[in-house]
């Protein structure tokens, strides 16, 4: 068992922290809880529940060459997942992603969870992960064995 009590931040980078709080709080309901100049670059600490937060630093444009690359391709930090606490927080999330234009709406189904893919502003990656509660590691099924649900097939 890990003696760690899970992740504090992930360090992201933004070429516009306005956009990407935004973002975060339209389609997640995060919030920012601090905005901070550093030696010139701007960062916020963006809330996105769970005791987990985003560290944003605004860059400027053209700084973030691996965004919209494909998998494996994006650098140390391949992606995100965010965790969704209910099924019904899933659904609405989705289709707040959905208005947003950063989901195809698909869902995969991994048996004991469900699993969206998104993408922020800057083209960052990202999961929305949903799981059954107390089920088993043991019931969920590989990516590859995970099929897109039917009903996420049209918006």
């Amino acid at each position: 068992m890990a003696v760690l009590g899970g992740f504090h931040h992930v360090g992201v980078l933004t070429t516009d922290i306005e956009r990407l709080i935004a973002f975060y709080r339209t389609v997640f309901d995060a919030e920012a809880i601090l905005v901070d100049v550093d030696d010139g670059v701007r960062s916020v600490l963006i809330d996105v529940g769970g005791g987990g937060f985003l560290h944003a630093y605004e860059v400027a444009e053209g700084q973030i060459g691996l965004a919209g690359k494909s998998k494996y391709q994006r650098g140390q930090l391949d992606h995100i997942g965010l965790a969704a606490p209910t099924q019904e927080v899933f659904l609405t999330v989705r289709l707040r992603a959905l208005e947003a234009g950063a989901t195809d709406g698909r869902v995969r189904d991994f048996g004991a969870a469900w699993g969206m893919k998104f993408r922020d502003p800057d083209g960052g990656e990202g999961d929305l992960m949903w799981a059954e509660p107390n089920a088993p590691l043991s019931a969920l099924r590989r990516y590859v064995d995970a099929p897109i649900a039917s009903w996420s097939q049209q918006p």
